[in-house]
């Protein structure tokens, strides 16, 4: 329902209500704070154990709500700063299959110019990453932080809607 831009009329009416004036937080978000206001006030006809797992449920439910909303298909990103970054680059494009973006970067303690690289990987795909970087490179640094929506070659398409029928567009 929450997917479709709709509401059940209950309480998630009200969510869509407020998220309209709290741009910055989901209509998920704002829910779990609804219900856990109700919880709160119920906490006395009910008693401490009820309002617990009333607390629980309403935690449990925004979340699996959450990852229903924003999609389950998770990808990582991993930005690796290298003083090898074409042998590193061409590692993951031939071995992973992987696009990668090449960004100029200043090591601010050493004031060097330092290589980074940005890939996007399947959760499966980042232990392998980290294989291949620190083959070709045992002093890269990696971070590699979640990516919540990928739409590109490799992955998902961007589907638009046109007059109630689906509709791809090229990135």
């Amino acid at each position: 329902v929450l997917q479709a831009k709709s509401t059940t009329g209950g309480a998630d009416l009200l969510a869509v209500l407020v998220q309209r004036h709290l741009a910055g937080r989901t209509v998920v978000e704002i829910l779990l704070v609804l219900d856990a206001a109700v919880v709160v006030l119920g906490f006395g006809v009910f008693g401490s154990k009820a309002a617990l797992y009333a607390l629980i449920a309403a935690y449990v439910t925004s979340k699996v709500s959450d990852r229903l909303t924003e999609g389950i298909k998770f990808a990582k990103a991993a930005f690796v700063i290298t003083e090898r970054e074409n042998q590193v680059a061409k590692a993951l494009m031939e071995q992973l299959k992987r696009g990668v973006t090449a960004i100029e970067a200043r090591g601010m303690y050493s004031n060097s110019a330092r290589g980074m690289l940005y890939c996007v990987v399947s959760r499966r795909e980042v232990v392998r990453l980290k294989e291949i970087v620190y083959g070709e490179d045992p002093r890269a640094f990696i971070s590699v932080t979640d990516v919540r929506e990928v739409l590109g070659e490799g992955f998902d398409v961007y589907e638009k809607r046109v007059s109630g029928k689906k509709s791809r567009d090229s990135i």
